[in-house]
């Protein structure tokens, strides 16, 4: 996870400190990075995958070129394969094993921390079940949705923003809310649409909740342009439309804040995201 971090975030403590962007290595290190995007995906396109599989091959050669002096090690040879098991079993992200290192983490604490090394399956059974019991106390599940209000004064700041729009004194507006694990303030920004090249963001104005429950978000539209060999996004100047839309209607439903980068706005994915030109109004 720290690693994966490092590589996504790369480009905006080093991109603007990087001489020649054309360098070997940093294009070998850009490579990786759209790989490890490519993996990270939770959905992906048929041409992705074909996609990916030219870049790892290509990175696995570059790699060997450049560092003659470094052998390739078998984690290497493993991602040759990667493409072919994204076809068996879809986006990797879905099957990978950090789940269980979490768990083994909590393991390898608590036997740190009771110190009693005799019939130690027993001790660290009975302490995860005495957990498990002290979680499902307080309840199992966290609750789906958490709602922070807009002030008075915030509401009315929005309502004279927004003209045009079907926004009314009856739709409660939100400064904050959590849905489906995702949290979303205002200013946050949202991918509704685009291409790689060329992006669609869409900054939340306000989460809208209708007396039917439902939410939605207020977006205004910002296009954004990818910056070659940097894989960030720079953000352009609000094109001032604004729509209604679902999260469930989002090309990615992660809420990204953006970053400095030689000052300009920029945003950097998490991962690859499956191309859409147009976005669906509500």
């Amino acid at each position: 996870m720290q690693n994966w971090t490092l590589l996504r975030l790369l480009p905006v403590y080093l991109g603007s400190k990087v001489a020649d962007v054309t360098d070997a290595v940093w294009e070998l290190v850009i490579t990786l990075m759209q790989i490890v995007d490519l993996l990270m995906a939770p959905k992906i396109t048929a041409g992705q995958v074909a996609y990916m599989k030219v870049l790892i091959e290509e990175y696995v050669v570059f790699r060997h070129e450049l560092f003659p002096g470094n052998k390739l090690r078998p984690k290497h040879h493993n991602m040759l394969h990667y493409s072919e098991h994204v076809q068996h079993f879809g986006p990797l992200c879905h099957v990978w094993t950090m789940k269980f290192e979490s768990k083994h983490k909590y393991f390898k604490e608590c036997i740190r921390s009771v110190r009693n090394y005799k019939n130690v399956t027993k001790t660290l059974s009975e302490r995860h079940q005495l957990y498990q019991s002290f979680l499902a106390a307080r309840g199992l599940f966290s609750v789906a949705r958490e709602f922070t209000d807009m002030s008075t004064s915030e509401r009315l700041e929005v309502l004279a923003r927004v003209t045009g729009t079907n926004l009314t004194d009856d739709h409660i507006l939100l400064k904050k809310a959590t849905i489906e694990g995702h949290t979303y303030t205002c200013n946050d920004y949202v991918l509704t649409s685009g291409t790689c090249f060329n992006v669609t963001f869409g900054s939340v104005i306000a989460i809208v909740k209708y007396q039917c429950k439902s939410l939605s978000l207020l977006l205004q539209y910002t296009p954004a342009a990818l910056i070659l060999c940097t894989e960030l996004y720079n953000l352009q100047n609000s094109t001032g439309e604004m729509v209604f839309l679902n999260t469930n209607e989002l090309l990615d439903r992660t809420p990204y804040q953006p970053y400095s980068f030689n000052g300009t706005s920029v945003i950097r994915l998490n991962f690859s995201f499956c191309e859409r030109l147009s976005t669906v109004n509500c």
